[in-house]
């Protein structure tokens, strides 16, 4: 079977539509090629492990689902033309295999979550999951939020999979938004209302054309009503803008917030799940307002990655806390940094932790796209908290006064604009404290080893002899400029 003919009956007759990553897989799969010489042939997607690691598992899990069949990269030909040949002969095919239907009407829409059967699950995240669920089974809209790969999607299927079994749910639907753009309003709702309506043949509402959003919204929650659902949307973050305060929308996308406020409001028996890094604006003010509205924030593990130390054989546990702090407890980055220290410094924990030994390799995965959705006060905050010499915590007004110091342009900065981006700051966990502030010590250690940061220069210079503050200010400006071009450019 010819490749375009396995596309087209994707398309019409399992009623899926590839996105341009997943053809990208499809296509050399197909003819057998390696995750490498695809990424390597591709123009829009050359980066292997997001291919090998992300878009390929999704795939192969989505085509399961359809088919009801285990399907991987090694069998997915062999499978797709052995079931489209039988639709071909006349055999049928449950074109509607993606959902999943339990003897008790349990009726499930996996979407594009990921299969995480084979992820190991630490016994802390057993908490968690009982945690979150709690919130997910006495609120209306549940907001988890976590540090880039710090395994949030993960926690959630797994919780969704024990939320099945408890048959807590009559309707379960699963999408993510980590699309580039990401998929617009319309499209997000008129997948709920497929799914969710019980009547097939029902129209969207329309108004010179156009959907009605408002109208539309309340056919969404008439249905969540009607049964208990609960709704999946991950990756939110993608929603958002980069270089604005955290849970502002990219244009064209704040339609979202209609959503999660109106199903945060009205009442209905039914949970929208929102998986996100940055927590949505309307959230924070439905839960101030005391409505059916929750945040969970997804933190790291301690006791877990401990065991880990040790049966990975590292040293020094007295120094294990520290180690595991820096890292906020992701799994992730902490299972690479066991390995790198077994490997290179023999297992020696005090050895790692000496002053440069932390790359920015470290922890560029986790840290680098929170950096790019900083406004531009932000990124000045964290810049100059990051190179602030004083190991103090520094105050409101001191470092209102400060950045006033380091702005070439304007004297002007208001209480109210800093104040809004210190709450923005904290939100992403960048920055610690409440009357007083200081850098978190892992965002430190990823600023600071920036390539060519002139930090360490200005440092041996104010080091070397004696400098007056005005040096110490025209050092900072230089040095708070240099970051802000290399950031600019990353």
């Amino acid at each position: 079977m010819d490749c375009e003919v396995a596309i087209q009956h994707l398309k019409e007759r399992l009623k899926l539509t590839l996105n341009a990553a997943q053809e990208t897989v499809f296509r050399g799969a197909w003819e057998g090629k390696t995750y490498e010489q695809i990424s390597s042939e591709s123009l829009d997607f050359p980066n292997v492990k997001y291919l090998s690691n992300d878009i390929g598992p999704n795939l192969w899990h989505i085509l399961s689902e359809r088919l009801a069949e285990k399907i991987g990269k090694g069998n997915f030909r062999a499978v797709l033309e052995s079931h489209f040949s039988n639709v071909d002969q006349g055999i049928t095919l449950d074109t509607d295999s993606q959902f999943q239907e339990s003897p008790s009407g349990l009726k499930i829409d996996w979407g594009e979550a990921p299969n995480v059967s084979m992820i190991r699950f630490y016994e802390e995240r057993e908490q968690q999951m009982t945690e979150l669920k709690t919130l997910i089974l006495q609120h209306q809209l549940v907001a988890q939020i976590g540090l880039n790969g710090i395994g949030k999607t993960a926690v959630a299927v797994k919780l969704v999979e024990q939320l099945i079994d408890e048959g807590k749910f009559e309707l379960i639907i699963w999408r993510s938004l980590s699309y580039n753009p990401p998929p617009n309003f319309e499209k997000t709702l008129r997948d709920l209302l497929n799914f969710l309506h019980p009547n097939e043949n029902f129209k969207l509402f329309e108004n010179n054309g156009q959907i009605d959003v408002n109208q539309n919204l309340s056919l969404l929650i008439d249905c969540l009503r009607k049964k208990r659902c609960l709704l999946v949307l991950d990756h939110v973050e993608f929603l958002m803008k980069k270089g604005e305060y955290a849970g502002n929308y990219l244009e064209g996308y704040q339609q979202y917030g209609e959503l999660w406020e109106r199903v945060g409001k009205e009442r209905h028996q039914s949970c929208l799940l929102i998986i996100t890094q940055e927590k949505p604006i309307e959230v924070s003010q439905l839960e101030e307002r005391g409505f059916s509205v929750a945040s969970y924030i997804l933190k790291g593990l301690k006791e877990d990655i401990k065991k880990n130390f040790e049966q990975g054989g590292l040293s020094n546990p007295e120094r294990w806390d520290e180690l595991i702090d820096i890292f906020k407890g992701h799994p992730f980055a902490l299972q690479n940094v066991a390995n790198k220290i077994k490997q290179i410094f023999g297992g020696n924990v005090v050895e790692y932790l000496k002053e440069h030994t932390i790359t920015r390799r470290d922890i560029d995965e986790m840290l680098a796209q929170e950096i790019t959705f900083l406004s531009l006060l932000e990124r000045r905050i964290v810049f100059f908290l990051s190179t602030f010499s004083s190991k103090q915590d520094i105050s409101f007004s001191e470092l209102k006064q400060k950045l006033i110091e380091l702005n070439d342009e304007s004297n002007i900065l208001s209480g109210a604009e800093l104040q809004d981006a210190l709450e923005s700051l904290l939100q992403r966990s960048l920055i610690l404290g409440e009357k007083k502030y200081r850098i978190d010590p892992i965002v430190q250690k990823y600023i600071l080893n920036k390539p060519k940061n002139p930090l360490k220069q200005a440092k041996k210079r104010e080091n070397s002899r004696e400098v007056d503050e005005k040096e110490t200010i025209q050092n900072l400006k230089e040095t708070i400029k240099i970051l802000e071009d290399i950031f600019q450019k990353s």
